[in-house]
């Protein structure tokens, strides 16, 4: 910032916007177009076992659990996770929530990012390994070909298991960026 002002000046005495959160609700939010209309829900996902930990996306290929953030998040945040309205879980660099392995969702399998399926946020639907939803009454994460949940297991590990509501473990609470929806 101290190497642009010097550049160009200092953003408040020219008119800018020096707010950051200016950018992310007119700029870099229509840039990648987290926006209801395309997504039921865009936030950070945290666990309810333990509401520390929120899933993180950090990784070019793998998913998994990280201190939350205090601050809100901005679009370009690996803990950023956009439900997407034909049911796949979208993030800021357009890689997909995407269960492990060939032959369909099995119990037990692994959870991985992958590229998306479908590259459009309502325009098709995904493959059965990229679908997910919401389902806010049970704070699930649900894979609806194979019924079944987005469960943390031991050591921070996500797999995919039957949903039980008795299961704390597979309960999610998306904690919705404060520019969604505005």
């Amino acid at each position: 910032s101290s190497g642009i002002n010097a550049e160009y000046g200092d953003p408040s005495k020219m008119g800018c916007h020096s707010d950051y959160t200016w950018w992310t609700r007119n700029v870099q939010e229509e840039y990648l177009s987290f926006d209801s209309d395309q997504f039921t829900h865009a936030g950070e996902v945290v666990s309810v076992s333990d509401p520390t930990e929120c899933l993180d996306f950090g990784q070019f290929d793998r998913i998994g659990l990280w201190d939350c953030r205090s601050e809100p998040l901005s679009v370009a945040d690996n803990h950023l996770a956009g439900f997407t309205r034909n049911g796949a879980v979208m993030l800021e660099n357009r890689m997909c929530l995407d269960i492990y392995g060939s032959g369909g969702p099995k119990t037990g399998a692994k959870i991985q990012l992958w590229y998306c399926s479908v590259r459009d946020p309502v325009k098709g639907s995904p493959k059965q390994n990229q679908e997910f939803r919401y389902r806010e009454a049970e704070q699930w994460i649900w894979n609806p070909p194979s019924e079944m949940c987005l469960t943390l297991v031991g050591g921070g590990g996500l797999r995919m298991l039957p949903c039980n509501l008795s299961r704390r473990d597979q309960r999610w609470a998306v904690k919705l960026a404060p520019w969604f929806g505005s």
